[in-house]
């Protein structure tokens, strides 16, 4: 896969990663809010509207849990679109720290049309709460 050459020197500068590759492979790393905007700014091409109500429930959790190790991904497909995470990269975005940084799974190279094509997570609702505590 051919990869923009202005987009190698974007990335250098603000991500340790090039979300454009066609390997697929995870790793962990902390990003920072000015990170998450570029994210946002420069990958988020082809992705479903963002819900405000959604970021502001991720951020809430922030501020009163702290950033929880919970192992979802930040994803990227092979032309480095944002596949999974918008939601939790803008609730990064809001944090007033800039030094701060959140420590997330990153996949990159996530086959093309995933989100039409993958089941989605089933719902959580309190119900399933209660039976994972009391069998």
């Amino acid at each position: 896969m051919t990869t923009n050459i202005e987009e190698i020197l974007r990335v250098d500068d603000v991500l340790p990663f090039n979300p454009v590759t066609d390997v697929y492979q995870s790793f962990i790393l902390g990003i920072t809010p000015k990170q998450a905007q570029y994210i946002l700014h420069y990958h988020n091409r082809d992705n479903r509207k963002i819900s405000t109500t959604q970021v502001n429930k991720i951020f809430k959790s922030i501020e009163n849990d702290n950033w929880l190790l919970d192992g979802q991904p930040i994803t990227f497909n092979v032309e480095g679109n944002l596949t999974e995470g918008q939601h939790r990269l803008s609730a990064i975005v809001k944090v007033k720290d800039e030094s701060r940084s959140f420590k997330v799974v990153i996949v990159t190279g996530v086959a093309r049309d995933t989100f039409s094509k993958t089941a989605t997570n089933k719902k959580r609702n309190p119900i399933d709460e209660i039976q994972r505590k009391h069998s």
